[in-house]
């Protein structure tokens, strides 16, 4: 059975994800995907070939995400979403279920907050434009993966681990990503990684962009997630060699001002 075929399965005997409320200590959020109803996000997200709303074993559902190795490191999936809100300060939340075939080979992208024309992919830094995602990397554990002024090379630059920790593959990791945006008045910006609620990575003192108008405030959900880098050492593969395909699944999506970690809720 290959790498699509385990995923499947372990999707399927999976328990449910953590509850999608909003914890009590946090705002209102701006937006709140829980893959129950038919809402733009949701559709916005199954349009793409890779992803797939599927049944959880409690009867709920989640969003299931084929990673397909490949000479790239697995195919990119890439879905951005404009924000009914824009700001300077927001916490992007998300569950994650990873099988127990999941493969962290080098590293890979996960999701994140951007501007009106966000920076990825190595292209070169704009006063308009950066972007903030989580990255994990080899042994999987989280880390921030920032564009901004100040990088010191072609790529996003990572946080100061602060732990650890890792995602744990086989039950539900909640990620939480706190950006706040760098000021007019010189304030200086920083994008925290929480896992389960603990602060594992941190990047502060960040100039995300110069250009301080309404389109380069928070205004995009990035869903982003592939393994890479850019070339075949980043690719999940059986013992042959072979490229496989892995599948895992997000829930409770959700955007809130200020900082908002809570594992309950």
């Amino acid at each position: 059975m290959d790498g699509f075929g385990m995923g499947v399965l372990s999707l399927v005997s999976a328990g449910a994800a953590m509850a999608a409320d909003p914890v009590a200590d946090c705002a209102a959020p701006v937006l709140l995907e829980d893959m129950e109803a038919d809402t733009p996000l949701r559709r916005a997200l199954e349009r793409h070939p890779l992803l797939t709303v599927a049944k959880n074993a409690d009867g709920g559902h989640a969003l299931a995400a084929s990673y397909v190795g490949s000479e790239k490191g697995s195919e990119r999936i890439v879905v951005r979403h404009d924000l009914p809100l824009a700001g300077t300060d927001f916490t992007l939340r998300y569950d994650v279920w990873l099988p127990d075939s999941f493969q962290f080979v080098r590293g890979g992208k996960m999701h994140g907050l951007g501007p009106d024309r966000p920076v990825t992919g190595g292209d070169p830094i704009r006063a308009d434009g950066w972007s903030s995602r989580v990255m994990w990397r080899a042994g999987g554990g989280p880390v921030n993966y920032v564009y901004h002024q100040g990088q010191p090379g072609k790529y996003g630059e990572d946080g100061a681990a602060l732990s650890d920790a890792t995602f744990t593959p086989g039950t539900w990791n909640r990620v939480a990503l706190h950006v706040v945006l760098n000021g007019e008045d010189g304030t200086p910006g920083s994008s925290r990684v929480y896992l389960n609620g603990d602060l594992v990575n941190e990047l502060g003192d960040v100039t995300y962009r110069t250009d301080f108008g309404a389109a380069t405030e928070i205004t995009q959900f990035l869903f982003s997630t592939f393994h890479g880098g850019n070339d075949p050492s980043w690719a999940p593969k059986d013992e042959d060699g072979n490229y496989v395909t892995l599948v895992a699944r997000y829930d409770n999506i959700a955007v809130y001002p200020g900082l908002c970690t809570g594992v309950t809720g």
